[in-house]
């Protein structure tokens, strides 16, 4: 089964790699579900006419582009031509050298190559690079079902650290000075040094807690009366950093302050908004659309205080 995926694995990323560079040559849009969909009905009865796994494959795509073809009709005669040889020219195709096919494999290996895109990912990314070199060098000495395991787990790992290093959070005192954050808040007596407002950029998940505590802990000395975090750049956010933001909330209720929350995303919102325990601390009318709604809403609450 392992073997079975990772094979399966390989055979999406050929087929939509394959798609995606098609489309760069005949200015085109792929439809990667039909693409996908069509390649799994394939691959699942092969195995039963003795097939191998199938994908559509880059070199041969771009000979047919090349050669002129137009149509999806050029796959279509590429494979009846071979299901031809096959069935009725195998006594010739048999005494073809072998020398001959490993020169013809050599040159189509050497085309597959794009060598412009190897140089842009050794000049932009050392991490991507190692990894290229990596699962290439794993591929030659080891399998290649081996080396993409190896290598997709090595991508998704790369992928895990830049999410972790994408996300901050910010403060007001790092804002513009001269922003419309800073000026309604400093310019209205209400609100000063009774508001604070703070702003997490990147995807809030497991991965950044570290540093939303760290962070947090560093900025919110001041004991501002209102907390107002901006989330309009947050993408996505996981149970593990909705449990977090819970605690948060849960001891800044105990130093009597309030949190409010801004701009977030439609699948920010559904997922804090399905946790029935967040909504019963952090209570129905405390998003808003805007920091300014949050603003004027924090004012008619201070006011009535005093």
């Amino acid at each position: 089964l392992p073997a079975a995926f990772t094979i399966a694995l390989l055979g999406v990323i050929e087929a939509l790699l394959c798609a995606a560079v098609c489309d760069g040559m005949t200015n085109t849009k792929h439809d990667s579900n039909k693409e996908l969909v069509s390649q799994g009905i394939a691959n699942t009865f092969l195995p039963f006419f003795n097939g191998i796994p199938s994908t559509a494959a880059i070199a041969r795509s771009a000979v047919n582009i090349k050669e002129g073809a137009e149509t999806k009709f050029a796959g279509v005669i590429h494979a009846v031509l071979i299901l031809l040889a096959i069935l009725f020219f195998s006594s010739l195709v048999q005494i073809i050298p072998m020398a001959f096919i490993a020169g013809m494999l050599m040159f189509v290996s050497i085309n597959m190559v794009n060598f412009q895109e190897l140089k842009t990912v050794i000049r932009i990314s050392r991490s991507e690079t190692a990894l290229l070199f990596l699962t290439m060098l794993l591929t030659v000495l080891t399998d290649l079902v081996f080396a993409i395991q190896v290598g997709f787990l090595f991508a998704v790992l790369l992928i895990f650290i830049k999410l972790t290093r994408m996300v901050d959070v910010s403060s007001m005192e790092e804002y513009d000075s001269g922003g419309d954050i800073n000026i309604k808040i400093n310019s209205d007596k209400t609100l000063k040094d009774k508001v604070s407002v703070y702003t997490i950029h990147g995807p809030f998940f497991f991965g950044a807690m570290d540093i939303f505590d760290r962070k947090i802990d560093e900025h919110v000395k001041v004991k501002s009366d209102i907390i107002i975090i901006r989330m309009k750049h947050v993408p996505f956010i996981d149970s593990t950093a909705i449990a977090r933001f819970k605690e948060f909330i849960k001891k800044k209720q105990k130093e009597n302050r309030k949190v409010f929350l801004t701009g977030l995303a439609k699948q920010t919102r559904k997922s804090l908004f399905a946790d029935k325990e967040f909504v019963g601390l952090i209570g129905e009318n405390a998003s808003f659309n805007r920091v300014r709604d949050a603003l004027e809403y924090s004012r008619k609450i201070l006011s009535k205080e005093k």
